[in-house]
């Protein structure tokens, strides 16, 4: 397998992709390069393909769910790679024009996140998504982020059209994301690919949450590994969806006490690692039995 960078010169990888594994992975809460020494290139091409099936299942669950749109909107997870110096490491996403359902671990490049060079894959991503993505990674006051995920998911862009789009603590699903959002009402032009400035910016907007209502735009949501991210994105979804459809019968929204609110939250927070990765572990068995060879 070649490597074409973007300087024009092309490097062959030692060992291609690695082998699928023969188990099943799973996905795991953090990234496992940040949790041990990897020395040897073996180890850096397992969590590299690791984390491209992750990733790979997140684009085709998203198009699942039809929360895509178009060709456009992009993820991506962070990965350490044999193409950069030290223990810095890539952003992997796809490259840009390939449908969602078609998404597998081989179509995904990789961007140095320090250079912003193209190192793995010879395609370019989406247009806005290198600028949106380098510029969250660098200027989000969150702490392990290392997954980002956008699309223009129906219903969050609905209430994001609104002048007050805030979620409204009128549902179980609700509670998830108290004070765990982030409004951005400020919609520039869009990001390009000269400049990071509109990814420093929404970094900045998105502070320390793990989402981010884009007015006018989309969602944004974050996390620590793929399946936190992927949760999220998919529950808030739900949280506008439930939202939009009580505000159409025109009758008043009739909201949770702050007490039950709190405490609702709080149940749901605490578990929330174990359904996020039981969520994306049946996602992922059930993409499996309906593409039989995706992760291949």
């Amino acid at each position: 397998m070649l490597v074409t960078l973007r300087r024009g010169k092309t490097s062959k990888l030692t060992h291609n992709l690695p082998k699928r594994p023969q188990q099943r992975f799973k996905a795991t809460t953090t990234l496992d390069i940040q949790n041990k020494s990897v020395n040897n290139e073996e180890e850096i091409w397992k969590e590299n393909w690791k984390r491209r099936c992750e990733l790979a299942t997140a684009y085709r669950g998203l198009a699942k769910y039809n929360m895509h749109e178009g060709v456009c909107n992009h993820l991506s997870v962070k990965t350490p790679s044999l193409h950069t110096k030290g223990e810095r490491q890539l952003m992997l996403t796809a490259p840009y024009g390939i449908y969602w359902t078609e998404v597998t671990p081989r179509h995904l490049v990789g961007v140095d996140l320090e250079t912003g060079e193209l190192v793995e894959g010879k395609e370019p991503p989406e247009i806005t998504a290198q600028s949106i993505h380098m510029g969250i990674y660098a200027h989000a006051r969150k702490k392990e982020i290392n997954c980002i995920m956008h699309t223009h998911a129906m219903y969050t862009s609905i209430l994001g059209t609104l002048q007050d789009p805030g979620i409204q603590m009128i549902h179980q699903t609700s509670t998830r994301f108290l004070n765990n959002v982030s409004y951005d009402q400020d919609f520039p032009l869009m990001a390009n690919q000269t400049s990071n400035q509109e990814g420093e910016r929404l970094g900045r907007v998105l502070g320390n949450k793990e989402v981010l209502m884009m007015g006018h735009h989309g969602l944004a949501t974050v996390g620590k590994s793929v399946a936190m991210a992927f949760d999220l994105h998919y529950y808030f979804e739900k949280a506008a969806e439930i939202q939009v459809k009580a505000l159409q019968t025109g009758q008043p929204l009739k909201l949770l006490s702050t007490e039950i609110a709190i405490d609702t939250h709080a149940q749901m927070v605490d578990c929330q690692e174990f359904t996020a990765h039981a969520h994306f572990d049946a996602l992922q068995k059930t993409l499996e039995r309906e593409y039989p060879s995706f992760l291949a």
